[in-house]
């Protein structure tokens, strides 16, 4: 049975003490269960009250805001930024193998290379180079091998940096509930390809989600106004 709490606060662990109608105003007294929040720089448990909001009745229902649509736009908001490291992880990749393919161009100009290294002065003349120009393209094209192999390794870790920095995004607490279908406390994808297709499909569920989101506003509404209306009654 859905409880005043997980209607009003829903994913919080939250007791609502006492809820009381002034005027235009809906007074709802709340206190935490689970452990007290630490501070961020010395990290000592919260002991005290750090807020309290108001919020008037009339103003929410007169406001011309879609809970939906609002909804939608924040977890677009974290799908367009894990799509954007995606996009990052993508470009690193093709990073890499382009990297992999210097890599095979400096090895084959290398092993022609040795080859002309075993051959007389005179088959080098007759060949159009020297023994000098035979060293320099050597020494050229291995340090062309190193630094592709240096962006090799470069891309490689930014590819899965990105990866899962996107991946991390979806994981988020406001996010990671909404696409279990896409596996989002499971691990993160294999490859890029597979991220993509992933986000895609978690796009495909914002029609769903705005759906969800106003049902849920309905129904908080809904107990609101009971609650309020009950209030009235015992104030009489």
């Amino acid at each position: 049975m859905e409880t005043l709490e997980d209607v009003l606060f829903p994913g919080l662990n939250l007791v609502v003490r006492q809820v009381v109608v002034a005027d235009d105003s809906l007074m709802v007294d709340a206190a935490g269960c689970g452990p007290p929040g630490g501070c961020p720089q010395c990290e000592h448990p919260a002991a005290r009250v750090h807020s309290r909001y108001w919020r008037h009745i009339a103003a929410q229902l007169a406001a011309p805001v879609i809970p939906g649509q609002e909804r939608v736009r924040e977890v677009t908001m974290v799908l367009d930024r894990a799509d954007e490291l995606g996009a990052v992880a993508a470009t690193e990749r093709r990073n890499e193998q382009q990297a992999g393919v210097a890599v095979r161009h400096a090895q084959e100009v290398l092993r022609r290379v040795a080859e002309a290294k075993t051959k007389s002065r005179l088959a080098l003349r007759l060949a159009g180079t020297s023994r000098k120009e035979t060293l320099q393209i050597a020494a050229e094209y291995d340090k062309k091998e190193s630094e592709a192999y240096r962006e090799i390794l470069r891309a490689g870790r930014a590819a899965e940096d990105a990866g899962r920095e996107a991946w991390s995004a979806i994981r988020s607490p406001e996010t990671i509930h909404l696409f279990e279908e896409q596996g989002s406390r499971r691990e993160g994808p294999r490859d890029v390809d597979e991220l993509q297709t992933r986000l895609a499909a978690m796009r495909e569920q914002l029609p769903e989600i705005e759906g969800i989101a106003n049902s849920v506003v309905a129904r908080r509404a809904d107990l609101a106004e009971r609650q309020a209306s009950e209030q009235r009654g015992l104030a009489r």
